[in-house]
């Protein structure tokens, strides 16, 4: 089994806390628990034949959760340290070995009460919760024509982010929608949460939500599908999989 590291970054983006022995406060490798992603699938009775036949599209992933402990060695950064976990906002747990793996996670249960200060070599145990139910490995291609490939466990969404003149974007069915000219960064989300949204410096923008009128297409498991774009617009997707450590 390949060596790994594990880091958490806070929502902000300001503080993180790894695996080792250094630092004022660190994380204990050995105490990661949970983090392994669940599903529910359900086949097809097929009239005649045993069994089920299963589409791996249907799969309903559900949320996890798990804990890892923090030794803490200067007190003085216990502030900071609630201060990075929330139970609303989303930090992120990596995996980094061969390949860097992303779980966006939020606090599941409360850090113990202000009441309890830690002292030097204090063991903090801290839950978290998954929503999104599975590790994901980032990619963004600036290239014109992309082809995703899917090599994890559920279906792969992609979102296009552009500034400047925009232009055409092609999806794998030949369906294609125009990106307008913009000034600044712009997304436009292509998963079915999201479907359509474009997103500008400001947050949500619904007049361009409704211009773009994108459509969403996925790539399924096992498979590639190619993606175009316009010059000065790149594709960005996450390759998602239960388990990381693979």
């Amino acid at each position: 089994m390949p060596e790994y590291s594990i880091r958490y970054v806070s929502p902000e983006e300001d503080f993180v806390l790894e695996s080792g022995f250094e630092g004022p406060c660190f994380i204990e490798a050995e105490s990661l628990e949970g983090f392994t992603s669940q599903f529910e699938e359900e086949g097809v009775s097929v009239v005649g034949a045993p069994g089920v036949v299963m589409d791996f599209r249907d799969r309903k992933v559900l949320p996890m959760e798990g804990s890892f402990t923090l030794v803490v060695r200067d007190v003085s950064v216990w502030p900071r340290i609630r201060g990075a976990f929330s139970s609303h906002r989303f930090g992120s747990l990596e995996v980094v070995g061969d390949q860097r793996f992303v779980l966006p996670v939020r606090l599941g249960a409360s850090l113990p009460s202000p009441s309890v200060r830690p002292v030097v070599g204090s063991r903090v145990e801290v839950v978290l919760r998954s929503d999104g139910g599975v590790w994901v490995a980032p990619v963004v291609s600036p290239d014109s024509d992309v082809i995703v490939t899917n090599w994890g466990d559920v279906p792969v969404w992609g979102r296009i982010m552009w500034d400047g003149p925009g232009g055409r974007v092609v999806m794998p069915s030949g369906v294609g929608f125009d990106l307008p000219a913009v000034e600044g960064q712009h997304t436009v989300f292509l998963d079915r949460k999201r479907a359509g949204e474009v997103h500008g410096p400001g947050g949500y923008d619904r007049e361009l939500t409704r211009r773009v009128d994108a459509v969403s297409e996925m790539v399924p498991v096992g498979e590639s599908r190619t993606f175009k774009t316009p010059v000065g617009a790149s594709l960005a997707w996450d390759v998602g999989v239960f388990d990381p450590w693979r």
